[in-house]
Formats: C-alpha cells, structure tokens, sequence
C-alpha cells in the first residue's frame, strides 16, 4: 500500500510541481528580476506570520483525525476557528505597521500600501487551507490530498495568466492570483471534509483543543525554526544588502527551483506519517529502509538539476542568471536531508516531536550564524551555501537522535540489494499511474 500510495503521491506531486513553475515562471518572466524580489518582499511577512501562528495544530490534526475518527468534526472546526483568530490578529498586525511605520518596516514600503493590506489576507486562508487539509489527510484520504495538489497550482497559473501577464497587474496581480488559489483549496478541502464529516458535526470540543494544541505545541517550536531556516534569510538579505530587490529575485527563484528535489521527499512524508499509523511491520528498521531507499531514488535527481542549471537561463531569461550559482550551492544540503524526512515522521509517529524541535533549532542558529559569515562576503550565493551547510548538518544530527531512539546500528543505513528492488516497485507503480492518467 505504501508503494502504491507514495507512486500516486509522486505522480499528483510532479504535475503539481510543474504547474506551479509554469506558474513562478510566468510570473518570473512579465515581472522581471527586481519586480520579482518585490513580490517576495510582499509575501514574506504573511508567511512569517503563518509559520508563528499554527502553533502546531497541523501536526496534531494529521495525527489525532487518524487515532480518534469520532474528533473529525471537532478538527474541522477548530481548524476554521483558529484560522480565523490568528487571521484577524493578522490584520491588526499590519494596521499597527501601516500606521506607526516602524523603522524595520521601511524596507517593505516598496511594496505598496494596497500590496500590503492584500498580502495580510493570505494568513487567514493559508491557515484555514493547511488546518484543513491536515485533517483530510490525517484521515488517509490521500486521492482527495493528491486532486486537490494538482488543482491548487492549476488554479494559480490560470490566475497568474489572467491577473499579470493579460490584465498587467504586476506584483499586485501576483498577490490576487496567491489569494485566489487559497481561496479555491479552502473551499474544496471544505467540500472534501464535508463528505465524510456532515457539518452538522463541525462542532467546538474545547477538551479536544487543548489536547490538540497540548500535542501541537510540542512541535510548533519546531515550526518557528523552519521559519527562522527559510525566511530568515531572506530578511537577512533584504537589510545586509543594499538595493537588493534584484538580488532577492534571484534568490528567491533559486530556492523555488531547488524545490525540485523535494518532490519525492514531499511525497513520501505525505502518505508515510498515516501509513505508520496502520502499519503492523517493525516501525523503525521501515523507517530505516525508506530512507535508504530515498536517497537511492533522489540521487539521480540531484546529478539532473546539477547538470541541468544553466537552463535556468533558458526558461527564465538572461535576466536571473544571477540565480545559477545560488540554485548549485542549495542542491547538496537539501539532497543529504532530504535523504532523512521519514526519520521526523517516525519521531511524530511516536509523539516524540523534541527531537525535531532541538534538530530545527540546531539547524537555524547555525544558518544564521553562517549567514552573517557569508552574506557580506558572497552576497546571495553566501545565503544559500549556508542553507546548505545547515540542512546537511540536521540530516547528521536526524541520523544521530533516530539512533539514539531506536538502538539501530548503523548497518541498518548502508544501501541493500533489495533496496534498489524496492525502487523498481515503486517505479513500476509509477509507470502504471502515468498510463492510467494518459487514458
């Protein structure tokens, strides 16, 4: 089952990835470099905002809809009600900078008064769209997670197509096209909850809550540290460098392009954390084994986007070859750990998220340490070899806690004849997929 689901996962989650380039690359191309590192500009505080408001509830609704079924209900509404809390303190959040104009808050004035008071908008529908879908998906739901992987980017470059490069709005067309993608994986993941939960059930279970966020709280300094991983930098760059919207562009498209390494890793995170749930096998000598065949299946991917990355220059234009040599520096950290996500899953399964937090932690004080290092020194090119150096460093450190946990020897991560069988498996239920997606 695990092949199968991760096979249809991997397949929604390329089509996904190549709508949502088609999409970054449009919107690339009509805004050019420094437009480009605008619109990051505008959307990073909204993503900062959600990375320190989930307080962990993804987490805890993805475990607990697959432990407690009868809490379905409750989930679906704690997930609109926190959504919409956290929404709204949002938007007096972004009245207090629009108003009081804080010193730190000059750098984003470039934006646009209106661009910001759009963005503060993605907070509550980014909130409501995850809180949901971690629902659904805890509930192993994986084709409803799959259609609605492959709509969500669907709809942005139809929205990309229509709002930037027909109608000519510019980064504020970038922020409509955000909303309106939200906007519709809101609404279906709603419609998908409503199916199998009736909304007469949505109701508030206050004991659930606190359990729920109890759980989640564990993991949400985990949350933070990822944030700090991957927004921090750009902020980092924002400020260290002057008249950086060129350079932001560029690195913002570089870290969106190495992304690409992650399609499998996402996919298997995505149906391995429910399929612990159910699973009689040993969890951890599986665990082991996914990961090893993961790094098999990665490492051709890695050698294709490495060779592949002057073509940056071809599908985006001349305009971001400054992204070349930022995309080569990401690629070798977010191989390495890329390599070790379903080692978090095991420790989410167990309810031992800490070791996630302190790994998260460990890894985003390094990488702003190595960011102050490198930033003056190699501009953007140094932000994203520290990126690196502090993934490859929490993949160690992964390897070292799920060791610690569970008494496996390191024999259990050397590379076996019947690992590379297991990539045949899944590349076989791969083809089939793709056939049956063809007819």
């Amino acid at each position: 089952m695990l092949a199968r689901n991760f096979a249809t996962t991997t397949v929604s989650t390329v089509i996904s990835m190549a709508l949502s380039f088609g999409a970054s690359v449009v919107l690339a191309r009509i805004l050019g470099a420094e437009l480009r590192g605008v619109y990051a500009l505008a959307i990073l505080i909204p993503s900062t905002i959600y990375i320190f408001s989930t307080f962990g509830l993804t987490t805890a609704n993805i475990v607990f809809a697959g432990k407690y079924p009868e809490k379905r209900g409750a989930i679906a509404f704690q997930s609109f009600a926190h959504a919409g809390v956290m929404g709204a303190l949002a938007i007096v959040f972004y009245a207090y900078l629009l108003t009081a104009q804080p010193a730190w808050f000059q750098r984003f004035q470039v934006v646009g008064r209106f661009n910001l008071i759009l963005a503060s908008l993605l907070v509550f529908l980014n909130l409501a769209m995850v809180n949901l879908q971690s629902g659904v998906l805890g509930a192993n739901r994986i084709p409803v997670i799959n259609i609605g992987t492959m709509a969500m980017p669907l709809s942005k470059i139809l929205l990309v197509g229509i709002l930037v490069w027909w109608l000519g709005f510019g980064v504020t067309g970038g922020i409509l096209a955000q909303l309106g993608c939200f906007v519709f994986m809101v609404i279906y993941m709603a419609a998908a909850t409503a199916v199998k939960v009736p909304v007469r059930t949505w109701k508030p279970d206050f004991c659930f809550f606190k359990k729920s966020i109890s759980f989640g709280v564990k993991i949400y300094l985990d949350h933070i540290a990822w944030g700090v991983l991957h927004a921090l930098d750009k902020y980092m760059i924002a400020y260290m460098m002057p008249n950086s919207d060129r350079a932001l562009g560029h690195y913002a498209m570089a870290a969106q392009f190495s992304q690409m390494l992650w399609i499998l890793p996402q996919s298997l995170q995505t149906v391995f954390l429910p399929h612990l749930s159910v699973t009689q096998a040993n969890k951890s000598i599986l665990t082991a084994r996914t990961a090893r065949v993961l790094f098999i299946a990665l490492s051709p991917i890695f050698i294709l986007l490495t060779a592949g990355a002057p073509l940056i220059k071809v599908i985006l234009g001349q305009d971001y070859a400054g992204s070349i040599v930022p995309f080569l520096l990401f690629l070798p950290g977010m191989f390495i750990f890329g390599a070790t996500r379903p080692l978090s899953s095991y420790f989410t399964h167990i309810e031992k998220p800490m070791y996630i937090t302190v790994n998260s932690w460990i890894g985003a004080s390094t990488n702003i340490v190595l960011n102050l290092y490198f930033i003056p020194r190699m501009g953007i090119a140094g932000a994203a070899l520290a990126s690196s150096i502090s993934s490859a460093l929490m993949a160690f450190i992964t390897i070292v806690f799920f060791r610690h946990e569970t008494k496996l020897s390191l024999r259990q991560f050397v590379l076996r004849k019947d690992d590379f069988t297991a990539i045949l498996i899944v590349l076989k239920r791969f083809t089939e997929k793709i056939k049956v997606s063809k007819k």
